[in-house]
């Protein structure tokens, strides 16, 4: 519990601090060296994939995804959906199924980011998703994280 007070009050007096002082939350961030960590499993193979679709006749994107993290940021004035995946599966395996697609389906978009493995893993797989889509594009997301 006083380590989740001790970050909340950091992120906050980082907020605070850059505000009352004048520096941007970036500046406040590297004064104090916080970064996210970024290590990988050793055992893991990882894969990028790219996709875009014109978004200009679609009124919303339909997301289903699966193990992973997901962030979608809503961009003023952008035209397309792009969608950046960062795939992560067992080396030691060839016992995984990824589904990976960007559709048009009517006037929505759909979006799968689903990894499944019949075998036990020492690292599971999943799918880091980061998605930028037309601010005004109308969102219905499905994580399924942590399910079965």
């Amino acid at each position: 519990m006083s380590i989740r007070i001790a970050t909340i009050s950091l992120t906050v007096g980082l907020v605070l601090g850059a505000t009352i002082f004048g520096a941007s939350y970036t500046e406040a961030e590297s004064v104090f060296s916080l970064s996210e960590s970024t290590e990988v499993n050793a055992d893991l193979t990882h894969t990028q994939q790219k996709m875009t679709l014109d978004s200009q006749s679609l009124s919303q994107l339909v997301a289903n995804t699966g193990a992973g993290k997901l962030i979608v940021k809503g961009v003023e004035g952008q035209t397309q959906i792009e969608v950046t995946a960062d795939i992560y599966t067992d080396k030691n395996s060839d016992d995984v199924e990824i589904e990976l697609t960007l559709n048009k389906q009517g006037d929505n978009a759909k979006f799968v980011a689903d990894i499944q493995s019949d075998g036990f893993m020492e690292q599971s797989p999943y799918i880091d998703v980061f998605i930028t889509v037309p601010a005004t594009l109308a969102l219905d997301i499905t994580d399924g994280s942590g399910a079965y």
